[in-house]
């Protein structure tokens, strides 16, 4: 088998060091059952391995920037989905008219910063200092342009002042589509492929292969059908047993 998990709140616990040790002892617990483990996130895997280094210790797969990279245990590059380039720039000229204009993030395979000069566009991140504006600037964004967008509060200083930022990326994509390439790459059935995460960018992933939100998170609350898990160690030691 092979167990998708999201970063952030999933595996690591930016303020529960003892919670993030015993995900990662119970990863390692899998894969020397022979089993796989993928991280997939909506950082990108420069972000995951300075956050946590030991990640390339216990990763077979890396599935980054929302679903629009994926990568081997090497750092290769296995697959790549981009965004088309008159999407982005509708997206930014559509946010300068916003009460606030926010600071565009350009992701690429291997950029990340505020200067857009190339068509390798992976995913858009826009910064805003106020809050309040995130609803609706995430309804008017998916309004016009075909894509997924998640607003959320930051949860670290990335840029100075602002205090949090919506996630884009193209609707055909995402964490659910980067898992069913790889499956079909490793022709891996379904009931092979396990989902577990905590935000709005993991409801696809987990749905869709019923999969599980951590117990008390935003996904959690937002279905109430969704298996329920309380942390990666305790999930894998319920498949292990």
């Amino acid at each position: 088998m092979i167990l998708f998990s999201d970063f952030d709140k999933t595996f690591y616990l930016k303020d529960d060091e003892e919670k993030t040790r015993a995900n990662f002892e119970a990863v390692k617990k899998w894969r020397a059952a022979g089993h796989q483990f993928c991280i997939t996130t909506g950082r990108s895997y420069s972000s995951v391995s300075r956050q946590f280094p030991k990640i390339k210790e216990i990763c077979d797969y890396y599935i980054v920037d929302s679903g629009s990279i994926v990568l081997s245990d090497s750092s290769e590059i296995l697959h790549t989905f981009y965004f088309d380039q008159e999407v982005v720039d509708g997206i930014v000229k559509l946010s300068k008219s916003f009460p606030e204009e926010p600071v565009p993030i350009y992701y690429t395979p291997d950029y990340e910063g505020m200067v857009h000069k190339r068509k390798d566009v992976t995913k858009l991140r826009l910064w805003f200092k106020d809050l309040g504006l995130l609803e609706e600037a995430t309804k008017q964004t998916e309004s016009a342009f075909p894509v997924s967008a998640f607003p959320q509060p930051a949860s670290h200083k990335e840029l100075v002042g602002h205090r949090g930022f919506i996630e884009i990326i193209p609707k055909k994509y995402g964490k659910s589509n980067a898992i069913k390439v790889l499956q079909k790459d490793k022709k891996l059935p379904v009931k092979d492929v396990i989902t577990v995460g905590d935000g709005l960018n993991d409801y696809n992933m987990v749905r869709g292969f019923d999969g599980y939100a951590i117990k008390g998170s935003v996904l959690s609350g937002l279905d109430k059908n969704l298996n329920v898990a309380v942390s990666v160690a305790s999930l894998i030691n319920k498949l292990l047993s």
